[in-house]
């Protein structure tokens, strides 16, 4: 367990005194730029809006705008310290309303479309209200200790609901901003900075989406869905109570992309908040169901298919930087889950189907090359076959849109005739391993799926499951010892 005091050195004060949460109202100064100051150390730029600014809200909450009180704040402050960097740059402004959102009304906090860097915090009874924040931890003499402790966790479960609600939303101003930086000028600031659509920017050109990260979010899930790997979005779905979908961190992250890129960002990151002490009491979080647990207890090898959807999702967050490395490990935990790769290794290993078992490793010459619609990727090794050792050359290759890279899912369903190595072919994706001094050892899958994991201008990385190959022969056959196989490839610039 760990105690949120020790989770932030802002926290300690109010949980030295939290027994009873029973605060004076706060005397605050307005910012020179308007607004309070949220008091956030990660994202001291982030205001508070009070009524003097009630022409930064939407019409209809106008009327609406709260003061915050002590708890509201440092709920709000404990929500900004988890963000990244880029998520902190696209939050400039929250505000507190004694108001619901009409067509969620259970909702505690949501962004809108006109105001993208603006978070809207209900403070009415039962969303995030001061009172509602304000906990009598004391136990009750007509009850016994244990059903005081029950009674005690189901009342501080409120505090990382807000919270997590607060983060959630941040994730969405992120991805406004995001999609404000696309396109070949990323002029389009918006309500943002010129400096944080700047950093959108260069996060987007370092994982070649320029052409939208939503876009590229919904291509990756489709690909994944068509593969059999994920399930289909379905905005019926609400809520977090239900199992997650396969490909998903929560149900909830079923229900649209954007709600997929808010749940998926946003649990790993927060999960030390549900594994928190509030005021000595662990929430009671049973009914929260999100899939980092069953990821964290898979202890195979690899990247199993089940798994294979978040787990690229999870990653392509980490290289467009709305999240953390530590926070994806956080997730995945101390299992197994990972591709067989240490960072440095490059180029092409095969491992038994089976066993994972390291066979033939491929990194000499290692070679990434792009044209304007194909990545082709290589590596020489020297296999041994019937006494003799040979030359051999692996390759792989996608083809992609221009200013894009692979990510996630691919079939391979056809083996294109040989050429020169240093031909590119109109296949979709090719695997092949060729032998020059022994041709007809030479193979190319025709049943294989492929998984780039991770694709940035740095590091692309991934596996290859080789089912059957053909061996090219005179004439052709298939190839049926040794495979199938698990492929690992990485490399770096």
């Amino acid at each position: 367990m760990v105690d949120v005091m020790r989770m932030s050195g802002r926290l300690s004060w109010w949980m030295a005194t939290f027994v009873v949460l029973a605060f004076t109202s706060a005397t605050v100064c307005r910012a020179d730029s308007g607004g309070i100051p949220a008091g956030s150390a990660s994202c001291p730029h982030v205001r508070v809006l009070t009524a003097h600014e009630a022409s930064e809200v939407e019409d209809q909450f106008r009327p609406a705008i709260v003061s915050p009180g002590p708890n509201q704040m440092l709920a709000l402050q404990s929500a900004l310290d988890l963000l990244p960097p880029l998520a902190c740059q696209a939050v400039r402004r929250v505000v507190f309303l004694n108001a619901v959102l009409p067509e969620a009304p259970e909702a505690i906090a949501w962004v809108g479309k006109s105001r993208p860097d603006l978070i809207n915090i209900s403070a009415v009874p039962g969303t995030a209200s001061e009172e509602r924040l304000t906990l009598d931890l004391s136990d009750l003499p007509n009850m016994d200790a244990e059903h005081n402790r029950q009674r005690k966790a189901a009342m501080v479960k409120v505090w990382p609901e807000v919270i997590h609600s607060v983060f959630h939303e941040a994730f969405h101003c992120a991805t406004y901003l995001l999609e404000a930086a696309k396109g070949d000028s990323g002029t389009a600031n918006g309500p943002w900075p010129p400096a944080a659509v700047a950093e959108a920017r260069t996060a987007l050109t370092r994982t070649e989406t320029t052409g939208g990260f939503v876009q590229e979010w919904i291509r990756l899930n489709r690909e994944f869905y068509e593969t059999g790997l994920e399930e289909a979005y379905d905005s019926s779905r609400t809520g977090r109570k239900a199992a997650p979908p396969e490909g998903f961190m929560t149900y909830y992250g079923g229900h649209s992309p954007g709600e997929d890129i808010a749940e998926t960002a946003s649990w790993p990151a927060a999960m030390p908040l549900f594994d928190a002490a509030y005021g000595g009491v662990k929430p009671d979080l049973s009914d929260w169901k999100y899939a980092c647990p069953k990821l964290a207890e898979y202890q195979g090898k690899g990247i199993p298919g089940e798994f294979a959807a978040l787990y690229t999702k999870l990653q392509f967050l980490v290289d467009v930087g709305l999240m953390t490395e530590e926070a994806m490990s956080n997730c995945i935990g101390s299992g197994t889950m990972g591709l067989e790769r240490n960072p440095g290794e490059v180029g092409f290993q095969f491992f038994e189907y089976q066993t994972w078992k390291p066979l033939t490793a491929y990194r000499v010459d290692v070679q990434s090359r792009r044209t304007a619609d194909h990545l082709w990727l290589s590596g020489w090794g020297t296999l041994h076959h019937k006494g003799k050792s040979y030359k051999t050359l692996i390759e792989l290759q996608f083809a992609v849109d221009e200013g894009s890279l692979p990510r996630g899912v691919y079939t391979i369903t056809k083996c294109n005739d040989f050429a020169p190595a240093s031909k590119l072919y109109a296949s979709p994706v090719l695997f092949r391993r060729r032998i020059p001094d022994n041709p007809s050892q030479s193979i190319c899958a025709y049943d294989a799926i492929a998984l780039v994991s991770r694709a940035t201008t740095k590091v692309i990385e991934g596996s290859v499951f080789v089912r059957k190959v053909w061996k090219f022969s005179k004439p052709p056959v298939p190839e049926v010892s040794g495979f199938p196989v698990h492929v690992v490839f990485g490399f770096e610039k």
